[in-house]
């Protein structure tokens, strides 16, 4: 009677545990940036042989900022400056509780073939996200100067 007793203990306390994980899991997303480059290289390392074509996020909290730090390559033959911007937010309500931001100074200029990095921060608002994953695109662009 007693493991009887035990055994029923435990599985409420799993079922309880399973329902929390999911209540905690509900108020985490997942997320993956699809970078696309014009003009440009988007880079892993500083050498530019391991192109970014993704940037998987991973968990967010809410009210967390995560980092992610790329390389750019100017591959063209002129002087520029970089564009940055995202678009296709999917959903596209995620936009209101996601902020990308970058550290590149628009004054700064990238001559034809150097190399700078670039630090992209994703903060996840402090309201309750109405959605879970999500996806968008990070455009990087070169501007003739």
């Amino acid at each position: 009677m007693n493991r009887l007793k035990v055994l029923a203990v435990l599985l409420v306390l799993a079922a309880a545990f399973a329902i929390i994980a999911y209540a905690v899991n509900d108020w985490r997303i997942r997320n993956v940036g699809v970078v696309k480059a014009v003009g440009v290289g988007v880079y892993w390392d500083s050498a530019c042989t391991v192109p970014v074509t993704e940037i998987q996020w991973g968990n967010m909290s809410l009210g967390e900022a995560k980092n992610t730090m790329v390389y750019v390559r100017n591959n063209g033959n002129v002087n520029i400056t970089l564009s940055i911007n995202t678009t296709a937010w999917n959903p596209p309500e995620a936009a209101d509780y996601l902020t990308l931001s970058w550290d590149w100074n628009p004054a700064a200029v990238l001559k034809p073939g150097e190399v700078a990095p670039l630090t992209f921060t994703l903060t996840k608002d402090l309201r309750i996200p109405a959605f879970q994953d999500f996806s968008f695109e990070i455009w990087v662009a070169g501007v003739s100067v």
